[in-house]
């Protein structure tokens, strides 16, 4: 939603024409490109009652406590720190993208956290 009211995205102007698009056979999901123009804006910008939506990026503070209440408000008692996310995140790209070769650490193993 924050790509359609920014007009970030090349041919898709409206929720009408993001829904008229269809992944290609074969695909898994469709590509959508971005304009140049939104490549520099951060991903969580500031806004203020004053001001609305800036193009500065959103203080940590504020995603936080967002992040929090939105945790709390669906039941949790505790929630993942954004720490533990990046952590999970990485682990899942790397496992799936970042196979090492053997033949560089050919005394460990990647299957165990022994060295061999």
């Amino acid at each position: 939603m924050m790509a359609l009211a920014d007009g970030a995205l090349f041919g898709i102007d409206s929720m009408d024409d993001l829904e008229r698009k269809r992944v290609p056979p074969g695909d898994d999901f469709l590509h959508l490109r971005f304009k140049e123009s939104a490549l520099e804006k951060p991903f969580l910008r500031r806004c203020t009652m004053s001001e609305g939506v800036t193009d500065d990026p959103m203080p940590l503070w504020a995603f936080e406590n967002i992040w929090k209440s939105t945790h709390l408000n669906a039941g949790f008692l505790r929630w993942p720190t954004i720490h533990a996310i990046r952590r999970g995140l990485g682990i899942k790209v790397e496992s799936k993208y970042l196979t090492p070769p053997s033949n560089l650490f050919p005394y460990f193993s990647f299957t165990e956290s022994v060295l061999h």
